[in-house]
Order: C-alpha cells, then sequence, then structure tokens
C-alpha cells in the first residue's frame, strides 16, 4: 500500500445453534490516518450483508474530530445510513 496508505482486513466467525455457521469479513484502506475507507460483508445471514462507509480525522491543533459516515443493508430495514463524531485527545 506504501508509506502513505495501510489496508486491514478482518475475519470473524462463529456458530450459532439455530442459524449455523456465519462469516464476516471487514477491510479498511487508511490514507495517511486522514481519509478512511471500509466495506464489509456478512456471509450466510438471512437479512442483508453488505456495508460499506468512509471517514475523515482533519487535525485541529492538538485535537483530531472524527467524522464518519456509514451505509448497512439490513434486509427488512433497507438502506440504513448512519453519521457519527468523535474526538480524540
Amino acid at each position: 500500500m506504501g508509506q502513505n496508505g495501510r489496508l486491514l482486513a478482518s475475519v470473524e466467525g462463529r456458530h450459532t445453534s439455530d442459524a449455523g455457521e456465519q462469516f464476516n469479513l471487514g477491510l479498511e484502506y487508511n490514507l495517511r490516518n486522514f481519509f478512511f475507507l471500509r466495506y464489509g460483508y456478512r456471509f450466510n445471514i438471512d437479512e442483508g450483508g453488505l456495508s460499506f462507509g468512509v471517514g475523515f480525522v482533519p487535525p485541529l491543533g492538538k485535537l483530531r474530530l472524527g467524522i464518519d459516515y456509514s451505509f448497512v443493508d439490513w434486509g427488512r430495514l433497507p438502506d440504513v445510513q448512519r453519521v457519527s463524531t468523535s474526538i480524540v485527545f
């Protein structure tokens, strides 16, 4: 990915007695600790599966303000969108 970017991958698996095996996959691309691009998918789930998002963390002096947006398909609740903020000090 080079000096300016990093790629983080996450895999989760679980076995439930009522639904069998379920797997989650997530990827995050981090560009200079400023711009984040995220993708996720839930496998073997009855409803939904796809999620994606973006985040920005612009420096503000000693503080860093995080702004995140995400989209999640929850099946019966389609097109769920979230916006969040955070402060890192």
